[in-house]
């Protein structure tokens, strides 16, 4: 495994390079500002397999540097993990957004990170499977291959929305919420009631395109609210708003309708797609810890999951 660490602090750079050398990793690069960063990216003898970014740093910021390597289509999949100071509600959305696959705040735990780095890259290495048999199914429809269709419950691929993250990059944005601000951070969970209709009245790549227009109308009707979005499969979308102002699931449910007719999805031949679906606000209640919240985000989050393979949304 190929690790570039980015951070204007040598001290750090220092800990965490011995401390992924004690883990068994030993190629390792360093750099202490964006600007060496990209360099390095030019110059690598094959691409990086991971990158641990700072976010507070002169001139190019660690999320300015995050969407630069995001938008590199070799790093399209690559796990990039914040390793940073800041821990504030902005800084974390706009890591996220910018393509973040998790974020651990300083002072960090070695073990944490170790695992934290073993989970981002399996899902890191699940998505670009799923993102591969999408291409694939994207090339059958032109040349009428004979592919295996696309599983109903596959957490497909939804690239180029606003907002829209990876199931495993969600869960992490999740746990930091629950971590800082979970009282002020709303759990939506919509379900695409006849998800099983529109897929099987589409080849696969229709179906992907279907649910990505769906969670661009999700994005649309509710960019008021800056939501953080994840399909789980199955028709199931996550929804995570935080704010005092967050507005009623009812609204929100008829923002998101009213985009889907005014968008007017169709099916290839023409005729519309209905898209029926319930919103619904995940309760919760005060917890005695931060720990305990996480737990409680996990739990809903493996939930969904669940709940996408049963067909049980």
């Amino acid at each position: 495994m190929k690790i570039l660490i980015v951070d204007d602090d040598p001290d750090i750079l220092s800990i965490l390079s011995a401390s992924l050398e004690a883990f068994g990793h030993q190629d390792i690069d360093t750099a202490t500002s964006g600007a060496d960063a990209l360099e390095l990216l030019e110059t690598a003898s094959r691409p990086y397999s991971l990158f641990l970014l700072d976010i507070q740093m002169p001139i190019m910021t660690g999320v300015e540097l995050c969407a630069l390597i995001r938008s590199m289509p070799e790093y399209h999949f690559t796990p990039i993990i914040m390793v940073t100071a800041m821990s504030g509600k902005s800084h974390v959305d706009a890591a996220f957004a910018a393509g973040a696959t998790d974020y651990i705040t300083k002072p960090f735990q070695f073990e944490d990170i170790k695992l934290r780095i073993s989970l981002a890259e399996r899902a890191s290495f699940q998505a670009e499977q799923l993102d591969r048999n999408a291409v694939a199914h994207a090339a059958e429809d032109t040349s009428h291959g004979d592919l295996p269709k696309l599983a109903l419950e596959d957490a497909l691929p939804i690239n180029d929305v606003d907002g829209v993250l990876r199931v495993h990059a969600f869960e992490n944005y999740l746990a930091q919420m629950g971590r800082l601000e979970f009282s002020r951070t709303r759990l939506e969970i919509l379900t695409v009631t006849n998800i099983v209709d529109i897929y099987e009245r589409c080849t696969s790549h229709e179906f992907c395109d279907q649910i990505t227009d769906i969670a661009e109308c999700i994005s649309d009707a509710m960019r008021h609210h800056a939501p953080m979005i994840a399909y789980f499969g199955g028709g199931i979308f996550g929804i995570a708003i935080t704010g005092r102002l967050a507005g009623l699931v009812e609204d929100h449910s008829t923002d998101i309708r009213n985009q889907i007719e005014e968008v007017g999805l169709v099916y290839r031949d023409g005729t519309p797609v209905l898209v029926m679906f319930e919103l619904f606000e995940v309760s919760k209640r005060a917890f005695v810890s931060p720990r305990r919240q996480v737990d409680f985000i996990e739990r809903i989050t493996r939930d969904l999951k669940l709940a996408a393979h049963t067909g049980t949304g």
